[in-house]
């Protein structure tokens, strides 16, 4: 059986012509706009939710509990400092006493005696370190140091916070319009298996048509499915990160502003200002430190210690006996010998200094690979999208010129849904291309210190699409020779599509 029975000795019905013309300027309407409604019908979700991308990046910097620990750990740095530097301070403390004493005594020749006293008496001291080889400066400088490590951290770990903030609500906007494409195409191949069915029974084509439909109609379900568990999926990461379910969430963009112009400038910045990088520099002056405070155990130390006391009936003998006494000490402590602990305690702080060493180095190595990496996935995203754009608009003239090809005999239903099937994957490539843009731009400027609520307004992160390349012209000349059947143009055949 022929699987064009439109087309008999030569000759084209033209009575069916009509109708399968409705028939496409149904189908290519529908795909014209599948772009629009991705843009007009965000996901929908529970009112109180992140709107927008500046909503979620102020909402997972204020209630991410990652970002919080890092906080609580800035806070432990503050008060290792302010520990340090009791070491300047002295030790004074009071003191006092009370007793009650009685004594009972007898001697041949003499009355049975009973003396009752009560000592006391009450003090003031102070200690105070003169000089510890500056062990305590040296200590002050090493906690410093490791604040400002940690303070670095702390940014490293908000600008990946607000990182992850942001690729989530760009996964929740691919996702959802992968899905809005999907349930599109789900419709248009129901639309056309019911016309195919409708066809077969009336004898046009073919039970393989039939097939052909089916098997794409079951295809777009399982896609269906897929699409709204991925969507599941990106909605609970953003939960997670931001800390509410997405709201209606609205396109974004990047701030162009702060990104680089070249490679080489986001390599040089990245390098002098990544909060990874000035994390290990810091780390490695306090270890520095480190090294020095150990070394003051091989330093003398020299303490004063000053007192007075008062006191009561010192002897029990004299009762109303009160004593003052005041006194001034200079202790001089020199090590000579403890048990090797200075050595080995120097040792490690040097093997601790060459384990920052090679952090440090770990950390220029990774953010150099990283922003090259970056750099590469938004300028090829950039190439993608334009790729895309090309495809979508040559896909959607060739899947009109299939379907009319199609309704005159000159093409297969097999033609027709290979053709639509590339539409959609290129208008699925296109989201995925315009994410990926995004995403590697933010991680750049993550990458450069620059992704934070200080550098970042509102109004810079507005949607700016890459703009569209121009129209393709279509070709003057592309006959449709069937048999007798007059000679049309491609152009014309549009034409009549609008008709």
């Amino acid at each position: 059986m022929s699987d064009r029975p439109a087309q008999r000795d030569g000759k084209v019905r033209q009575d069916l012509l009509p109708g399968r013309r409705r028939a496409a300027r149904r189908t290519t309407a529908t795909l014209s706009i599948v772009a629009a409604l991705v843009g007009l019908f965000p996901c929908a979700s529970p009112a109180g939710g992140a709107g927008t991308l500046y909503e979620a990046f102020r909402l997972a910097h204020a209630g991410n509990p990652t970002i919080g620990a890092a906080r609580a750990a800035v806070r432990v740095g503050v008060q290792d400092v302010a520990a340090s530097a009791t070491g300047f301070l002295p030790d004074i403390s009071l003191n006092s006493d009370y007793a009650y004493r009685d004594r009972k005594g007898s001697a041949p020749g003499y009355p049975r005696t009973e003396l009752v006293s009560h000592p006391r008496g009450f003090g003031i001291g102070l200690t105070q370190n003169l000089w510890n080889g500056f062990k305590t400066s040296n200590s002050v400088a090493r906690d410093d140091a490791a604040l400002l490590s940690q303070k670095d951290r702390l940014v490293e770990t908000e600008q990946s916070i607000l990182l992850d903030a942001a690729t989530a609500y760009l996964d929740v906007l691919r996702d959802t319009a992968i899905l809005t494409i999907r349930r599109t195409n789900h419709d248009m191949l129901a639309e056309r298996h019911r016309q195919t069915l409708y066809q077969f029974k009336i004898g046009q084509i073919t039970k393989t048509d039939v097939d052909q439909t089916a098997a794409s109609l079951a295809r777009s379900q399982a896609d269906i499915a897929l699409a709204q568990m991925n969507l599941e999926t990106s909605r609970a990461v953003f939960k997670s990160v931001v800390g509410r379910d997405p709201g209606a969430l609205a396109r974004t963009g990047l701030p162009m502003a702060l990104m680089p112009k070249s490679l080489e400038a986001a390599i040089a910045k990245a390098l002098k200002h990544n909060p990874a990088i000035r994390a290990a520099q810091n780390a490695i002056t306090a270890a520095d430190f480190n090294i020095a405070v150990q070394k003051a155990g091989y330093m003398p130390s020299l303490d004063l210690a000053v007192s007075a006391d008062r006191r009561w009936d010192p002897d029990s003998y004299q009762a109303k006996t009160q004593l003052n006494q005041a006194s001034v000490v200079g202790r001089l402590v020199v090590p000579i010998f403890d048990r090797g602990f200075t050595p080995v305690a120097v040792a490690r702080a040097g093997e601790i200094r060459g384990q920052r060493e090679a952090e440090l180095d770990r950390e220029r190595a990774a953010v150099r690979a990283n922003v090259v990496q970056s750099w590469g996935v938004y300028t090829a995203s950039e190439s993608t999208i334009r790729s895309a754009q090309a495809q979508i608009v040559a896909n959607d003239r060739a899947l009109q010129g299939v379907t009319l090809e199609a309704s005159v005999g000159q093409r297969t239903t097999l033609d027709v849904l290979i053709t639509q099937q590339a539409l959609l994957d290129s208008r699925v490539s296109l989201e995925v291309a315009e994410r990926d843009r995004i995403v590697a731009g933010f991680r750049l400027l993550a990458l450069l210190s620059d992704l934070s609520l200080d550098t970042i307004r509102p109004q810079d992160l507005r949607y700016a699409p890459i703009g569209a390349p121009p129209a393709m012209p279509l070709p003057e000349r592309n006959p449709l020779l069937v048999g007798g059947f007059e000679r049309l143009t491609l152009r014309a055949a549009f034409d009549a599509t609008v008709d």
